[in-house]
């Protein structure tokens, strides 16, 4: 950006400065607009001042050298907690291990920590709602028993009225 930190720097040499193509640059700018600092240039262009550049950067870190997604990099930005068993678990293991972690794979393992726990509530609330209907079938099973009979069973094969077949081609 050279000695005068108050000059504008257009796309390009944006790009350039970050080694990045300009086609990333525009696909940043067009994701964490809010996040980016954007000034016109007399010729109607965008121009980023030193503020930008350093959002750039830290653009750049986070996806290249972290490893975050386009939703963690914009919270990060905004300096929003994605929060919850995330941060917790994240916690926990940088508090019990030495060993470099990757923060984009925490995040990963985190949130898929908590997909599995909302589906085990979700079973759970599910065997709930089983045992409560077996104990309401044991219950009618047991109100069927204790009821008579809706008709009474021919005592013999002279009560029994006639099928269709024995009344047509009178077999009795």
């Amino acid at each position: 950006m050279g000695e005068n930190m108050d000059e504008k720097l257009s796309l390009k040499e944006v790009s350039a400065l970050l080694k990045e193509s300009p086609n990333v640059i525009r696909n940043w700018l067009k994701d964490f607009r809010p996040y980016i600092p954007i000034e016109k240039a007399d010729n109607g262009y965008n121009a980023f001042g030193s503020e930008a550049i350093a959002v750039f950067q830290r653009i750049k870190q986070l996806a290249r050298s972290q490893g975050f997604s386009k939703r963690q990099i914009a919270a990060e930005l905004a300096g929003i907690d994605l929060g919850g068993a995330q941060t917790a678990i994240a916690a926990e293991v940088t508090r019990s291990t030495s060993a470099v972690v990757d923060p984009a794979a925490f995040m990963d393992l985190a949130a898929k920590v908590d997909r599995l726990l909302e589906g085990q509530k979700r079973m759970d609330r599910l065997l709930e709602g089983q045992q409560q209907m077996i104990a309401l079938q044991a219950e009618l099973l047991a109100r069927l028993e204790t009821m008579p009979p809706a008709l009474p069973e021919p005592e013999s094969e002279s009560e029994k009225r006639p099928s269709w077949w024995e009344k047509i081609f009178k077999t009795k």
